[in-house]
C-alpha cells in the first residue's frame, strides 16, 4: 500500500481503476466517478496521482493506447475508424496522430508490421500501475490433477518487445486451422521473467490439439512461411493453481507469491517442467480487470 494515503483512500483508488478499466470506450468525467466513489472533486486527481505515480488524463490515455493497439494487431476484422471512435476520438485522422506518439507508427503500418518496441517502452509506466495494484491481493493455491493433453505450441525466442509479432501470428495460424479458443483450449508457458529477459527470451503459445488428429509439416505454414510450431503432449500431472483475474502484469505478483510463500510452507517440489498458464477470459474481448487465467505450478 501507499503508505501516504490512507487505507480507504486507497481503496477507493483501485476502485477507480476498476471503473475505468470497465468503461474505457464510456464517461470517465472526473465528475462522475467522483460521485460513484464519494470522493472530493478537488482532491480526486491528487490523490489518484500520489497511489499510483501517474495522472488520471494519462493512465486513461495509455489504457485506451493499448487496448487499441491489440485490437490492430490482434482484431484485424476491427476497422481503425472503429477502434479509434471506441478510444475517444471522433475522427480516425485525429486516433492516428495520437496513436503514433505513443508508438512511433500510424495505426495502419502498425497493424501491418508492429513494432512493439516504442508503445512497450511507453506502456511501463502502466505496467507499474498495475503492479502496484496487485500488491496486497490475497492468493488460494489449489492442488490439482490434470490429463494429459495434446499441445500445439509455436515457440518464441527472442527480444519479449517482440513477443506481440508472434502472438499475431499464432493467432492468424489458429483461425487458419479453426481452432479459436471456443474450440480449443489456449495456453502459455514461462521459461523466465520478462523483466529480467535479453535477448533470448523464451515463451510458449500453445493451444489444444486432439492427440488423435492428425499433425504433418504442412500444418505449420501459414501463407507460404514455415512458423516454429510443434506438436507436443503435455503429460498428466499434479499442479499448484492460482485463479488469477486482471492484467497480465499484476499476474507476476502471483506468480511470486507461488514461489516466495507458497511452495516453501507447503511441503512440495516443483517438477521439471516450466510454469503454465490457461486462458480462459481475453483481453481485449474483455475489460483487463476481467482477464481471467489460471497459474499452475508443475509439481513433482
Amino acid at each position: 500500500m501507499n503508505k501516504t494515503l490512507g487505507a480507504r483512500s486507497y481503496q477507493r483508488m483501485g476502485e477507480a481503476l476498476t471503473i475505468i478499466d470497465a468503461q474505457l470506450d464510456g464517461d470517465l468525467a472526473i465528475r462522475s466517478i467522483c460521485e460513484r466513489l464519494h470522493v472530493s472533486e478537488f482532491h480526486f486527481q491528487r490523490q489518484f496521482k500520489a497511489c499510483w505515480k501517474v495522472s488520471f488524463a494519462e493512465c486513461v490515455r495509455l489504457l485506451r493506447m493499448k487496448r487499441a493497439a491489440y485490437c490492430l494487431v490482434f482484431r484485424s476484422e476491427q476497422r481503425i475508424l472503429d477502434i479509434a471512435l471506441q478510444a475517444g476520438y471522433d475522427s480516425a485522422e485525429a486516433f492516428s496522430r495520437a496513436f503514433k506518439r505513443y508508438s512511433d507508427q500510424s495505426p495502419r503500418d502498425f497493424r501491418e508490421q508492429a513494432n512493439w518496441t516504442a508503445l512497450t517502452q511507453k506502456l511501463q509506466t502502466l505496467e507499474a500501475v498495475r503492479e502496484l495494484q496487485s500488491m496486497n491481493r490475497h492468493y488460494t493455491v489449489e492442488i490439482v490433477e490434470r490429463e494429459e493433453l495434446g499441445l500445439a505450441v509455436y515457440r518464441h525466442q527472442g527480444p519479449a518487445s517482440r513477443l506481440g509479432n508472434s502472438i499475431g501470428e499464432f493467432i492468424a495460424w489458429r483461425k487458419s486451422q479453426r481452432l479459436p479458443p471456443s474450440v480449443a483450449r489456449t495456453f502459455n508457458r514461462f521459461y523466465e521473467d520478462p523483466r529480467e529477459s535479453g535477448a533470448d527470451y523464451r515463451f510458449d503459445l500453445a493451444c489444444e490439439w486432439p492427440v488423435d488428429r492428425d499433425w504433418t509439416s504442412s500444418v505449420s505454414i501459414l501463407e507460404g512461411e514455415t512458423l516454429p510450431l510443434d506438436f507436443e503432449r503435455l503429460p498428466a500431472g499434479r499442479y499448484g493453481k492460482i485463479q488469477h483475474q486482471g492484467s497480465d502484469e499484476a499476474m507476476s505478483t502471483a506468480i511470486e507469491y507461488l514461489y516466495e510463500h507458497w511452495l516453501p510452507k507447503s511441503g512440495e517440489e516443483v517438477a521439471d517442467a516450466p510454469l503454465l498458464i490457461e486462458r480462459l477470459r481475453f483481453f481485449p474481448e474483455v475489460p483487463e480487470s476481467q482477464a481471467l487465467n489460471h497459474i499452475l505450478l508443475p509439481l513433482a
